[in-house]
């Protein structure tokens, strides 16, 4: 039941409220690597970027194409409109976190812009949780981003 009511909420991005379900969902099945996908989002949304990085390398190590092979439209997956407004939130708040959040949605729907953006966070100040993202996308997904010089 938790999960459907955490899609609910997913899907009327009730972001707070989802989390909460998805993450008793995670509780009962800790390999469950669909939810937590959607719970990184809602981590996202929900200021918790330290637990959206620590998921999703978590699902990057497992699977990385759980991630980069994300059907947006089949899936119900907001990440077009949140990066549009992670966008929108640079323009007048262009900070580290705002960075973070454009990076892990992105990675969502475009491999190579997300690397991008990750490269560019770690450059000014090198993040140990980052620098993970960033190798396990180079060495899992090198066919997506080789031509990125």
């Amino acid at each position: 039941m938790c999960d459907m009511l955490g899609n609910h909420y997913f899907r009327i991005k009730q972001f707070s409220l989802a989390q909460e379900e998805f993450e008793n969902v995670i509780e009962k099945n800790p390999l469950n690597n669909t939810i937590k996908k959607k719970l990184i989002i809602c981590y996202t949304q929900t200021n918790n970027i330290d637990k959206a990085l620590d998921m999703l390398t978590e699902v990057l190590n497992d699977d990385i194409n759980t991630i980069i092979r994300t059907d947006q439209a089949e899936e119900n997956c907001p990440c077009t409109e949140l990066i549009s407004e992670t966008y929108e939130k640079l323009k007048n708040d262009y900070t580290e976190k705002n960075k973070t959040i454009l990076s892990i949605l992105l990675l969502f729907c475009d491999v190579k812009k997300s690397y991008k953006n990750f490269k560019l966070l770690n450059k000014d100040k090198v993040d140990a949780k980052i620098n993970s993202i960033i190798n396990i996308i180079e060495n899992k997904a090198s066919n997506e981003i080789q031509l990125i010089n």
